[in-house]
């Protein structure tokens, strides 16, 4: 589940090429746990996102503890012992705050884990750096590990990553490395920089040279350079994702108006002044709220440990202020969810701070006063097992019934059903993610239906995505490689329209009910085709069509369509609309 998650699972078993940036590092690791024999492909993906969501809660909880023995506590034995309710409690509110049991129970989730699984070991790398006393010797060796990881996440989703320079850089403003020291200054910056090249490495290597061997998933082909920096920029989708920034300098520079500037400020407005404090109150809730807040003003007080801090609120910071700098969530029913998945980083964030809000309260509740009655100091550690208990239990009854995937079976059948939609050696022009992404994941890993071939019309938009259907499909005799064109839409529209006319007398051509470029850009101007109907797919009515049988919907593979709560998921919204339509669901 969780939107692109076929994508995921098929390009760490083909060690394939997703959708730009193309997410290596991701690749790698689902090819890892490929290697798993437990289950089959999805459950060993799925697992993997698990122990994933497990490492950023012992991450979580190592920091904290790091947090409260070195800055804000003693590190006694016996206070060490204290620590621990403190930090299982806000360890157990992240574990089951909503979008992180989303993310961990779910493929593509395992991506976004990632990412925040590394920044968390950056600042425990930062941090233990921070505890330790300038004669240690094994001190130095935590930048190096913070500049290495902070390497593999320019290489795995670098746009979340470079949020966080600022406050990686603030870190070491206020360093105590004293007196200056040049020559030793040069040898940490070199020793540094080259673990950071080292983790960027995964990227700058792995995309050129699977590209090269041209991969079954290969989105964006970045052989070459000028491929790999389109894929690197994203440049495929930029045009989607209009931001404030680029209109003011198309303002200033004279080729856009002023007015798309104070429209897309206003909507900006509109939608993350709403989205955001609701990511913040559904995921952490009211009590993790005012805790945080309370760990926030008792850790700004604290001698030790500022400069994790400044890390901490300086990520916030830019965490939240890039959705006023960039419309990067465009006002659907997916906006939630949307915003959720960006502001994931600032789940572990809060959690922490929460953690430290709960020891801070800790004296004034469990310590027994002799000036109060015995009943007072009886209530008060109740109070205190109360919070302590009461805040992750609250999390885990109110997000378990949609965090509940074991009935999830809406998009994995909707693939096979695509599939069986489908006659034999047929042409499916695969409209969108939830077409593309599960046809090539049964043909790929699960071997069904190769005969079937699968184009995605949206890449014909492109050169590379052309001269890859020439490459994988030479028997449809599409030439448009070889053609130079005016734009993007000469290019796709003479692509669709060469391979139907060159394959209508000997091919079936499928495609589904989304709309997508195929409707766009070949049935919208040819209402006088004939369509039919076959299960969850649609036929030209051609010549080949005439003999072939088309699939009843009672055929169609339906398994936990009523009881399953996660099917009402945003992500799943497309694929629901399609029975609906049939007249299969409400």
């Amino acid at each position: 589940m969780d939107d692109d998650s076929p994508e995921t699972v098929t390009a760490g078993v083909t060690l394939g090429l997703q959708h730009p940036p193309c997410y290596p590092l991701d690749a790698l690791l689902n090819r890892v746990i490929h290697l798993l024999p437990i289950g089959g492909a999805c459950f060993r993906a799925n697992a993997g996102s698990a122990l994933c969501g497990a490492a950023g809660v012992v991450l979580t909880a190592l920091l904290l503890r790091l947090v409260l023995t070195r800055f804000l506590a003693d590190s006694s034995p016996l206070a060490a012992k204290k620590i621990w309710p403190c930090v299982a409690s806000a360890s157990l509110i992240l574990a089951f705050s909503k979008t992180y049991w989303e993310k961990a129970v779910s493929v593509k989730g395992g991506l976004y884990l990632v990412e925040m699984v590394l920044i968390l070991g950056i600042l425990l790398c930062l941090a233990q750096f921070e505890a330790r006393e300038r004669s240690d010797f094994n001190r130095k060796f935590w930048i190096e590990g913070a500049f290495f990881l902070f390497g593999l996440g320019l290489a795995h989703y670098w746009e979340t990553q470079i949020l966080f320079i600022p406050a990686f850089l603030l870190f070491f403003t206020f360093s105590r490395w004293k007196p200056f020291d040049f020559s030793v200054f040069s040898k940490k910056l070199f020793r540094s920089f080259s673990f950071l090249a080292i983790g960027i490495s995964v990227f700058a290597l792995y995309l050129p040279l699977r590209a090269h061997l041209q991969p079954v998933l290969n989105l964006g082909d970045p052989e070459n350079w000028t491929y790999f920096k389109m894929a690197t920029m994203r440049a495929y989708v930029q045009g989607r994702e209009p931001n404030l920034l680029a209109e003011i300098a198309r303002a200033l520079t004279g080729s856009g108006p002023w007015e798309k500037v104070r429209q897309t400020w206003f909507l900006m407005l509109h939608i993350q002044n709403v989205e955001i404090p609701r990511h913040f109150w559904v995921d952490l809730k009211l009590g993790a709220l005012m805790l945080a807040l309370v760990g926030l003003s008792a850790w700004a007080c604290a001698v030790k440990g500022r400069r994790t801090l400044l890390f901490i609120l300086v990520a916030m910071a830019c965490l939240v202020l890039v959705f006023y700098m960039a419309l990067l969530i465009p006002p659907t029913v997916n906006c939630r969810w949307l915003v959720d998945n960006y502001l994931l980083p600032s789940n572990w964030m809060l959690s922490l701070l929460a953690g430290v809000g709960l020891w801070t309260l800790r004296p004034f509740l469990v310590q027994p006063r002799s000036s109060v009655s015995p009943f007072w100091n009886i209530f008060k550690r109740g109070l205190w097992l109360a919070i302590l208990l009461g805040l992750p239990l609250q999390q885990l009854f109110s997000n378990f019934s949609m965090s509940n995937e074991q009935n999830q079976m809406l998009r994995y059948d909707y693939g096979e059903n695509l599939l069986k939609s489908a006659p034999r050696n047929a042409v499916f022009f695969a409209e969108g993610d939830e077409d593309f992404f599960p046809l090539y994941y049964f043909q790929n890993v699960e071997r069904q239906r190769p005969d079937v071939r699968v184009i995605p019309p949206f890449t014909l938009f492109e050169t590379w995505g052309v001269a890859e259907l020439e490459h994988f499909h030479p028997e449809l005799g599409l030439t448009a490689a070889s053609v130079d064109f005016p734009d993007h839409f000469a290019r796709i529209i003479y692509s669709l329209s060469e391979i139907i006319a060159k394959n209508r007398q000997k091919d079936v051509f499928v495609f589904s009910y989304l709309d997508g470029a195929f409707h766009r850009y070949y049935l919208n101007s040819r209402p006088q085709l004939q369509i039919e109907q076959s299960g969850v797919a649609l036929w030209l009515y051609e010549p080949p069509s005439k003999k072939e049988k088309c699939l009843e919907l009672a055929g169609l593979r339906t398994r936990h369509w009523w009881d399953c709560p996660s099917n009402a998921h945003p992500s799943l919204i497309r694929i629901a609309w399609v029975y609906q339509h049939l007249g299969l669901l409400p």
